[in-house]
């Protein structure tokens, strides 16, 4: 299915109240929705219309659309040499962080930057889920600072907090 499989079921949907528009900000086409019934049978019918092409449907829980989807790694930076420079600081601060917390002694090398993410690490990562109400979460929430981290050149250190 492709985005304009996406956008025809969309303007196919009917739920009172609720309409297919584009995003002035981002120019994408959204289904905008007023209430959390409708967002509720919205994101329904589009796991039915697509699970019968045994196609998923993720969502993403961000505050604003962004241009494209980027990792937080990698949004606004330009150039392979900035793209370098992170990846290289997200694999120290990474090595940094499993060796002075003992539960990453258990925790398979592979999955320490995407659960490192989850505590407020810049990553190479992007978090997606199958649940409206999860990412929903995330879009109304934004991660802070409550402490700081060496090397001075991490992308983001362990201690935050949500509000």
């Amino acid at each position: 299915m492709t985005d304009e499989n996406t956008r025809n079921a969309l303007k196919n949907l009917t739920i009172r109240g609720c309409m297919s528009i584009t995003d002035e900000q981002s120019g994408a086409e959204v289904y905008h929705v007023n209430t959390p019934h409708a967002l509720a049978q919205a994101s329904g019918y589009l796991k039915y219309k697509f699970g019968k092409s045994n196609l998923a449907i993720l969502f993403r829980g961000q505050t604003r659309n962004y241009d494209s989807l980027s990792p937080t790694l990698f949004r606004g930076i330009i150039g392979e040499k900035s793209q370098s420079d992170r990846v290289a600081t997200l694999k120290t601060s990474c090595k940094e962080i499993a060796k002075r917390n003992k539960i990453f002694d258990d925790i398979p090398v592979e999955a320490h930057e995407p659960l490192l993410q989850h505590y407020g690490l810049k990553t190479s990562w992007i978090d997606l889920v199958d649940n409206v109400w999860i990412a929903l979460w995330f879009a109304c929430h934004r991660a802070h600072s409550v402490g700081e981290f060496c090397p001075a050149s991490a992308p983001m250190g362990p201690n935050w907090r949500f509000e």
